[in-house]
C-alpha cells in the first residue's frame, strides 16, 4: 500500500484514502482499522454513554495537575470571552 493509496474502514465500510486513517505501528500497514471520523463518532459515543467515569477522570486530572488545569483553563477564558 503506497502513502497515498485507499484502505477499507472496518466499521463504516468505506474504501478511503490512507490519509484519512490514524497510524497505528502495531498494524501490519501501519494505519488503524477505523477511519479518523468513525474514531471520532465512536469515542463521543463512548464519553456520552459514560458521563460519569469521564467527570471522574476529569476531576482527578486537574487534581494531580493544577498548573495544567489552570493554565487550559486560562486559554479557553481568552478563546472565549462573554
Amino acid at each position: 500500500m503506497g502513502v497515498h493509496g485507499t484502505k477499507n474502514c472496518y466499521h463504516c465500510k468505506s474504501n478511503l484514502s490512507v490519509l484519512l486513517f490514524y497510524k497505528c505501528s502495531s498494524k501490519k500497514d501501519g494505519l488503524q482499522s477505523k477511519c479518523k471520523q468513525c474514531t471520532k463518532d465512536i469515542k463521543k459515543q463512548w464519553s456520552i454513554n459514560n458521563v460519569e467515569k469521564v467527570n471522574t477522570y476529569n476531576r482527578n486530572w486537574s487534581k494531580q495537575n493544577p498548573q495544567a488545569s489552570s493554565d487550559k483553563s486560562k486559554r479557553w477564558a481568552s478563546k472565549n470571552p462573554d
